[in-house]
């Protein structure tokens, strides 16, 4: 069930929202020069839109529409008729499933899996919103895998983000965003495996972590997660498919 916890600081004008149990994770968000009432019907307006496209999308959750997707082409092959939200969704995918020559396929395995994707979707949604509104510096975090830092922080020129080493809790890297996106894949003590070689067939099961940053959140989530799957070899040419991105690698954790 989703839950949310909105906090207000007046004097510096700096609104902090935490929503629990959104698309699979927690969903923060951290606006800076805002009027109380407007952060709140804001953040309210975000999560709103990203909730509805999470009951799409959930694959775990029996009355989605991606379940029963997966449920009709495990009963019978075919898919059933998509609407028209799904439609968008299938066509982002088949883009970036062409962009990366195969390596991220939301539709590898026989079911539909948006989970290297969607939240980097939402992110640019969500930012581009934002900026239409005229908030210029505000960051938002999914889990710590999938975050946006628009302008600044209050006291910075940049928004300073630690991703830690999922196994020994060390700072792998430590990433300053200003209008760009990171996104972290990687498998950790307690769970693994769910990136898959689409070369090979196989799991990722090795302790791997990937750190991308990009100009786009979605582009930063389906790299991260292609250069996860992807062979030593063909890191150079997936990095080349998108201009601007970087991409830091640590094997063997």
């Amino acid at each position: 069930m989703l839950t949310k916890d909105f906090t207000y600081e007046s004097e510096s004008r700096t609104a902090y929202c935490c929503a629990e149990k959104l698309m699979g994770t927690r969903f923060e968000i951290l606006l800076t020069d805002i009027e109380k009432r407007a952060a709140e019907l804001l953040v309210d307006s975000l999560i709103e839109h990203i909730s509805a496209d999470d009951s799409l999308l959930n694959r775990f959750d029996p009355s989605s529409e991606v379940s029963r997707l997966n449920s009709a082409l495990a009963a019978s092959g075919r898919d059933l008729a998509f609407s028209e939200k799904m439609t968008k969704w299938c066509e982002l995918a088949e883009l970036y499933r062409a962009k990366t020559g195969g390596i991220f396929d939301v539709r590898y395995g026989g079911g539909y899996d948006f989970g290297g994707l969607a939240k980097g979707a939402e992110l640019e949604w969500a930012s581009e919103t934002l900026r239409d509104r005229g908030i210029h510096n505000a960051l938002l975090n999914f889990g710590g895998s999938s975050i946006v830092g628009l302008g600044h922080h209050p006291y910075g020129d940049s928004w300073t983000v630690d991703v830690p080493d999922p196994f020994s809790g060390r700072t792998l890297c430590t990433v300053r965003l200003c209008d760009s996106a990171l996104s972290v894949s990687g498998n950790t003590p307690g769970y693994g495996g769910q990136i898959v070689d689409t070369q090979s067939g196989e799991r990722v099961l090795s302790p791997r972590v990937v750190v991308v940053t990009a100009l786009n959140p979605a582009d930063a989530e389906v790299l991260s997660t292609a250069l996860m799957a992807a062979q030593c070899g063909r890191r150079e040419k997936l990095l080349a498919e998108f201009p601007g991105a970087e991409a830091q690698f640590f094997d063997n954790l």
